[in-house]
């Protein structure tokens, strides 16, 4: 069982862009996101810890996979015994799918160039959707490794800093995952591999 996350900051951000789901109130609302979340996350604990599936139980944040992909994706089919998959074929469609804009602009293409794509809600977000993301999804964000932006910090100076780089850089100097942060518990984190 893999276990994909993607920081609530991104995940809102890219459905206020959708106008399918302004249509939703529910698609809508990062209070009902993070409960989701909440949940899934209480289940992988749940499952990690009283359960013969926990060595089949993964967690990958999706940022960790777009910024270093083709080293996530060898981690991936590693974790599924499937590395016999990663030849220079996959590699190049890798490559193809992820360094370049579908030309239709279709949002569910399988092209889509992900530089850029895991801080695109830094610009995105007004500083009152991020403090409304922030303050529904905190102790979610805490959990999953994502670092929000202080009372201290603008969003401009989040954007400078480069947050998910920076974050990531902590973590291994401090030669471990923050306080509360479940993905050292998993094989796929790429913060903390194993």
């Amino acid at each position: 069982m893999i276990y994909l996350v993607r920081d609530p900051r991104a995940v809102m951000s890219s459905r206020y862009r959708m106008i399918w789901c302004q249509q939703s109130e529910n698609c809508t609302n990062s209070e009902v996101l993070c409960q989701r979340m909440r949940h899934n996350i209480e289940m992988m604990q749940h499952i990690r810890i009283d359960s013969k599936l926990a060595p089949n139980l993964a967690l990958l944040r999706h940022e960790d996979l777009i910024n270093d992909i083709l080293h996530s994706t060898t981690r991936l089919l590693q974790f599924l015994q499937m590395d016999s998959l990663m030849n220079r074929r996959l590699v190049q469609w890798i490559q193809e799918h992820t360094s370049v804009d579908d030309v239709l602009a279709n949002p569910h293409s399988t092209y889509r160039n992900i530089k850029g794509l895991a801080s695109q809600w830094k610009t995105d977000l007004t500083p009152e959707e991020l403090m409304e993301i922030e303050g529904n999804c905190g102790d979610v964000m805490r959990q999953l490794g994502y670092r929000p932006v202080s009372r201290n910090r603008t969003v401009e100076e989040v954007v400078e800093e480069g947050e998910e780089e920076e974050d990531t850089q902590q973590i291994e100097n401090a030669g471990g995952a923050p306080e509360n942060d479940i993905t050292s518990d998993y094989p796929l984190n790429v913060v903390s591999v194993l």
